[in-house]
């Protein structure tokens, strides 16, 4: 038998629990609610059955029981109740103060960066800016060229000054494995002449260079080049042939005069061609840098179609 009086908190503590009371509220319940013999104790069971129904039989049966039970029971209940307001995790990754959601990249857009083709220049002294400031010489001016016009070309610079067309031969099939390129530039040949080399030597390195760039399936350039009056008329009319033989055996591009634009300016502009002073070093063979735009002038033509075709 239990008084009703003394079931009433208990019925408010899980009424409370359920209703949404904190945790003071639950702890106020007093220890001694439960209590027999009270003389305001009504001689019938306690409508217990109507809010605990599992414990009524065990509360009759063995008191001592019921408050490990109800403890049991509370703390399960409170565990729940955590759990309950526990927010889901989710799995989407946090975006903090300087984070980004991840996106993909479009369908237009590849991930991987351009591969440029290579201009491999094999030159001398002319291309490789003998008493220059680096970056003034005509190749220089190329890749600078070829990046405004926004061409997928990039440009290696293999000139040597003082090499001869043996040199060039000599290095020509480590720089292809090296560099693969697409498009090779010989520009090779005065250093032979001022050496006074062989004309057949000179014609010879040219073709051997001429096929081994084709067999690594690269295009050629030929630019030839000429002497000072003083070589006489017969000799340069002989290295003009000699070149000229070499581009059309090997069925490559060809520039017959390394300085043609230069030439042409003089021309366009009236100037003599024998006041070189003012366009050439002291050597009278090396240009000036201010020459190199025009040169770079004559070449550009016939090798921004090397670069298409």
């Amino acid at each position: 038998m239990y008084c009703l009086s003394s079931l009433s908190p208990l019925h408010d503590t899980w009424h409370g629990l359920f209703s949404g009371s904190s945790g003071a509220q639950l702890m106020g319940a007093r220890p001694d609610a439960l209590q027999r013999g009270s003389s305001s104790c009504v001689q019938k069971k306690a409508p217990l059955k109507a809010v605990l129904p599992i414990f009524t039989i065990l509360a009759e049966r063995n008191f001592y029981w019921f408050p490990f039970l109800f403890s049991l029971v509370l703390f399960s209940l409170l565990s729940w109740g955590a759990q309950a307001q526990t927010p889901p995790v989710s799995n989407k990754p946090a975006l903090g103060a300087n984070s980004q959601p991840a996106t993909s990249p479009p369908s237009n857009v590849s991930t991987s960066n351009i591969t440029k083709n290579k201009i491999l220049i094999l030159g001398d002294s002319l291309s490789a800016e003998y008493g220059l400031i680096k970056g003034q010489g005509w190749v220089a001016l190329l890749e600078q060229k070829l990046s405004a016009e926004q061409l997928p070309w990039s440009v290696v610079n293999a000139s040597i000054s003082g090499e001869t067309t043996s040199g060039g031969l000599a290095r020509l099939k480590a720089l292809l494995a090296t560099h693969q390129p697409q498009l090779v530039v010989i520009e090779l040949g005065a250093n032979d002449a001022l050496r006074g080399l062989e004309l057949k030597a000179t014609q010879f390195n040219l073709l051997q260079m001429a096929q081994m760039s084709k067999q690594a399936k690269a295009k050629v350039l030929l630019m030839g080049i000429q002497m000072p009056p003083n070589y006489g008329r017969q000799y340069n009319e002989d290295l003009k042939a000699t070149f000229a033989e070499v581009a059309q055996k090997s069925q490559v591009a060809f520039i017959p005069f390394f300085f043609q634009g230069l030439l042409n300016h003089l021309q366009e502009t009236h100037q003599s061609t024998l006041a070189t002073d003012e366009w050439f070093q002291a050597d009278r063979i090396h240009p000036l840098a201010k020459a190199h735009p025009y040169l770079l002038q004559g070449i550009w033509p016939t090798l921004k179609k090397s670069l298409k075709d």
